[in-house]
């Protein structure tokens, strides 16, 4: 159990500073009006994460500090205090919450700065605070749900179901969102499919272009070169050319070696240039026979030379370049290919999907549907017990509007985030008058009552350890206010209750009875809370029992008061 142990309060509001120390069971705060009462409940709201303001800070004074002390296990909260990197060493957990005049705002959780974000998380798992605005949520069909399944236990099923929901809408959209893309795109894959086989059907290979340009100006210059080639020929083998001046050169120099030896060497040359130019009349002939005029090739290198400047037009100017592109388009269509799969698998895991979260909505709607007839005679008895003798509290199911159509197993079902129907409360105080929806008849004090009936039904079940109610006795009195006072008793035996009152009959079942008070200091309005001793205790009741003044009467029935409260509990 979690419970506040001590709140401190600096310059805020009309509070300069005040520290007040609470215990477990019913806490009470009277005072006139006035006094500051409610100031409490604003502190504790912003150790919640409630919004600041800066007119909250005290007139005159640059920052407001609204320190609490809590105790207990703080097990639930681990997660947050991992991610957030907050050491708990102890059963202690103090929270700061800082409000400058300026409008800056500071959370602190033992001592670590957190955002305002962290701490109306951790204040969700601590504590439940309803006043005339926070139990406003019983006036929302939204949240009647919410509280049914804390009351049936189901809430783990539910988020469940709110889990299984979120992925069915999560595959729903991206399948939607895959169908479209594959329509989108289906042009643009017929265009890369017809490119890609244009450039695969070309297959062009490696100076490829290169070696066909040079064959065909040779083509184009067949007579010309052939013609240069016999020129060659005959001017190196016909009388007088260049073999036959070779030969005579050699022999002259033969004639002379034996007298001048320096001269062999040069016939030993010659006779290899010989050699060389007889070789090359031969390869020249074996050229110019092999030459001739082919138009058919000619024509089908330029057809082979055009398609290969058409396709270096189309996809970037360069061999390399058209293969880039290849690479390119090749990966688009084998990534558009695989959306055909990825299709085939999303739906099929969307079917799954789909099969148990209808078998979850309908498996939970079967748990609301016994905890909302356990509810209905639950409620009966303690609004009976809180003076609503003829009240009636049911809880209406009806058809989900506008959520998903779910088709599974040949069947159709509506869902939403709450389910596979929507609830509300319905509530009647009145014998003889149809219950009808809360928002719709019930006043201000019957409104308390039900909260209080509700919240006592989740007790132990609940969240939160600290309940804080302000001002529940909104529109009662009496003996309602002594059924409302038991029941805060009651309800305080399991959970830490902190209860701001008007009424001295709830004020008689408390276990610790604060007073708040207004005096001026030096020309200024000052509040704080006291504890109330036993004699101070009859002193405060009689006050509220007489509306002012004190006297033997009125301390007379004080007493009785708390004499029946502690015979009542």
């Amino acid at each position: 159990m979690i419970s506040l142990r001590k709140l401190k309060i600096k310059n805020f509001a009309i509070v300069s500073e005040t520290e007040v120390d609470f215990a477990e069971g019913l806490s009470v705060v009277t005072g006139e009006t006035g006094t500051g009462k409610s100031l409490l409940v604003g502190a504790i709201s912003l150790l919640m994460g409630e919004r600041g303001r800066a007119e909250y800070v005290r007139a005159g004074c640059r920052l407001a500090v609204v320190e609490g002390h809590f105790h207990g296990d703080f097990s639930r909260l681990t997660q947050i205090f991992k991610k957030e990197e907050i050491l708990i060493d102890t059963d202690l957990l103090v929270l700061t919450r800082e409000l400058g005049a300026d409008g800056r705002s500071r959370c602190l959780v033992n001592d670590r700065r957190v955002s305002v974000a962290t701490f109306r998380q951790i204040g969700a798992q601590i504590c439940d605070l309803h006043g005339q605005h926070q139990h406003q949520w019983l006036l929302d069909p939204g949240k009647h749900l919410w509280f049914l399944d804390r009351f049936a236990g189901c809430r783990p099923l539910y988020e469940q179901y709110l889990t299984q929901f979120n992925n069915y809408r999560s595959l729903k959209a991206a399948i939607t969102s895959l169908k479209e893309e594959i329509n989108a795109n289906q042009e643009r894959r017929q265009l890369y499919r017809y490119q890609l086989d244009e450039i695969d059907r070309a297959a062009i290979v490696t100076d490829e272009e290169t070696e066909l340009e040079q064959e065909r100006r040779q083509l184009e210059n067949v007579t010309r070169i052939k013609e240069r080639l016999i020129n060659s020929q005959l001017r190196l083998e016909d009388e007088g050319g260049g073999i036959e001046a070779v030969t005579g050169t050699t022999g002259d120099l033969e004639t002379i070696a034996d007298d001048f030896p320096a001269a062999k060497p040069l016939t030993e040359e010659l006779e290899s240039i010989k050699i060389s130019l007889t070789e090359m009349v031969r390869t020249l002939a074996e050229h110019s026979s092999r030459l001739i005029e082919n138009p058919a090739r000619l024509e089908q290198i330029g057809e082979r030379l055009a398609a290969i400047y058409d396709l270096k037009r189309k996809y970037g100017g360069s061999i390399a370049a058209i293969y880039e592109y290849r690479e390119k388009i090749t990966q688009y269509l084998q990534t558009a290919d695989s959306h055909s799969s990825q299709l085939a698998q999303l739906e099929d895991k969307f079917d799954k999907v789909a099969g148990k979260l209808v078998d979850t909505a309908i498996h939970l709607q079967a748990m609301r549907e016994r905890a909302a007839e356990k509810l209905r005679n639950q409620m009966t008895k303690i609004l009976q017990k809180l003076g609503l003798s003829q009240a009636q509290f049911l809880v209406e199911f009806n058809p989900v509007a506008g959520g998903e159509l779910v088709e599974q197993a040949g069947r159709r079902h509506t869902l939403s985030e709450a389910g596979v129907q929507i609830g509300q409360f319905l509530f009647s105080a009145n014998a003889g008058e149809e219950a009808k929806p809360l928002v719709r008849i019930a006043s201000g004090g019957e409104i308390s009552r039900v909260m209080l009936a509700l919240k006592s039904l989740i007790s132990g079940k609940d969240q939160v350890d600290l309940l804080v109610f302000d001002e529940i006795d909104s529109g009662i009195g009496g003996e309602t206010a002594l059924l409302v006072g038991r029941q805060l008793k009651e309800l305080s035996r399991r959970q830490q209750v902190i209860a701001i009152t008007h009424l001295q009959q709830i004020a008689a079942y408390s276990d610790q009875h604060y007073r708040a008070v207004k005096k001026e200091t030096r020309g200024r309005t000052e509040s704080s809370l006291e504890v109330l001793a036993d004699a101070e205790r009859v002193a405060e009741l009689g006050r509220m029992i007489s509306g002012g003044e004190l006297g033997e009467e009125e301390k007379r029935q004080a007493e009785k008061l708390l004499q029946a409260a502690a015979r009542d509990v």
